[in-house]
């Protein structure tokens, strides 16, 4: 998923929890087994591999508001379906959709990344601008 992709979803939802960081990797996460993760330590934090889509996006934002495996799947289809739906109808869409900006950290400021030269080329960090899209 490009940033472009995911700010566009996360306006479409204006109760879903808007992430302060995402990282994006080309690479599968782990074994391969996950699109993406939540860590529990940080809640403002979301990490989306290269299978990543949009039930995946909004299945780790739930996660993010709390909710466990057993409500964010079907929840997630459920959204992901509404995302398809609105789409078919451009005025619709842009009319429903408020503007969420995320821009790209630099590897040397980024607090995930800095010391860290196994991730370096390998991770994109990107940070949510403050007061757009709460």
């Amino acid at each position: 998923m490009r940033i472009e992709e995911i700010s566009e979803i996360l306006g479409l939802y204006p109760l879903l929890f808007k992430p302060k960081h995402i990282l994006i990797t080309h690479e599968p996460i782990t074994d391969g087994s996950f699109a993406g993760l939540q860590p529990k330590w940080r809640s403002d934090v979301i990490v989306l591999g290269k299978d990543a889509d949009k039930e995946t996006l909004i299945h780790e934002i739930l996660h993010t508001m709390g909710l466990g495996e057993f409500a964010a799947y079907p929840l997630a289809k459920i959204l992901a379906i509404k995302h398809d739906i609105i789409s078919q109808f451009p005025i619709a869409k842009v009319l429903l959709t408020r503007k969420v900006v995320y821009k790209k950290c630099p590897e040397e400021l980024s607090e995930f990344l800095a010391g860290k030269p196994k991730y370096r080329g390998r991770i994109e960090h990107f940070v949510r601008e403050e007061g757009r899209g709460d």
